[in-house]
């Protein structure tokens, strides 16, 4: 019941990381980027991932102006859980 495929993914951080990178590219447009940080958002809260760099790139879209902010802050949120550091 409490099943999520989430859970199966071999090497999590590996993972996330790859994300992050591939979100990084400059090439990527901007509705992709929103779905790639959606998925490690919730792989670093689903597997209490630490990946300090994620945080930094996601306050570079947290502007007033910036389209769609409410659903990177959704992200941001999401993604933050005990294990990470207070600063």
């Amino acid at each position: 019941q409490n099943f999520m495929p989430i859970d199966l993914i071999y090497s999590p951080q590996d993972f996330a990381e790859k994300l992050f990178n591939m979100m990084s590219r400059k090439t990527v447009k901007f509705n992709h980027r929103l779905t790639f940080m959606s998925l490690i958002s919730r792989l670093i809260w689903r597997h209490k991932l630490i990946m300090l760099s994620w945080y930094g790139a996601l306050v570079k879209y947290m502007e007033p102006k910036q389209k769609e902010v409410h659903r990177v802050l959704t992200y941001f949120a999401e993604s933050v859980h005990e294990n990470v550091p207070d600063d």
